[in-house]
């Protein structure tokens, strides 16, 4: 991520396989978030790593723009409403 300069990385994780998105979290650290959390069955890591306990929302990608738009986030991970898999949207760098 670091080296991409790479706000986030959205992945399958393979001890649980489930969606799952790492980002930056403050300036040195980093953060885990789930479709559906097991913060319990994350093994050993090589950097500072938070791991959130809260589910991924569920919504449409018309939410997911709304939620991007109104909380003037760099990005929204989200569980597709439809199909339960793990997504990101964010803004691009031009601004779109």
């Amino acid at each position: 991520m670091e080296m991409m300069d790479y706000g986030f990385h959205l992945f399958t994780d393979i001890g649980t396989g489930e969606d799952s998105v790492l980002y930056r979290s403050g300036p040195t650290g980093y953060r885990l978030a789930q479709v559906r959390p097991h913060p319990h069955l994350v093994g050993p890591v090589a950097v500072p790593l938070t791991v959130s306990d809260l589910p991924a929302p569920r919504m449409n990608v018309a939410g997911a723009k709304r939620r991007l738009n109104i909380a003037g986030l760099p990005f929204v991970f989200f569980a597709d409403d439809t199909t339960g898999r793990g997504n990101v949207l964010c803004h691009r760098y031009d601004g779109h």
